[in-house]
């Protein structure tokens, strides 16, 4: 009848991975802070100019989220820091998917660029009416 100590420590953790896993999925379906309402009225050049802008965004906290998680990850680590809580279960387990999540959502990015050139040179249309938690 008591509450297990790890209760407070090893939730948390759970949800950043399937956060950040959900955030790099719902940035390939373009769902994740989108503003196609403003964009679909733009010329197509604008549209290009921001989508493109939005991704080299995402690129950018990609680079300076894995840069400083990847020390964290490798400082806790050496540091051989557990889980509060827990006597065997290492926090760096954890926090390394951080790193790994952000390289997943820089891959959906450059995915993304790639696809609105494509689009582009192509003439089809640019913002497509994105539907969360699945394809269009």
């Amino acid at each position: 009848s008591v509450q297990v100590p790890w209760s407070t420590t090893i939730p948390p953790l759970f949800f950043m991975v399937m956060a950040w896993y959900g955030c790099a999925f719902n940035i390939r379906l373009r769902t994740h802070l989108s503003f196609s309402e403003f964009r679909t009225k733009l010329s197509r050049k604008g549209q290009l100019f921001w989508l493109t802008f939005d991704n080299c965004l995402w690129l950018i906290f990609c680079v300076i989220v894995v840069t400083t998680t990847a020390r964290v990850t490798v400082n806790t680590y050496d540091n051989f820091a557990l889980v509060l809580g827990t006597d065997d279960i290492m926090r760096w387990w954890f926090i390394l998917t951080m790193p790994l999540c952000f390289i997943l959502l820089a891959t959906r990015a450059i995915e993304n660029i790639v696809e609105d050139f494509k689009k582009y040179e192509s003439g089809g249309p640019m913002i497509e009416q994105a539907v969360i938690g699945g394809e269009t």
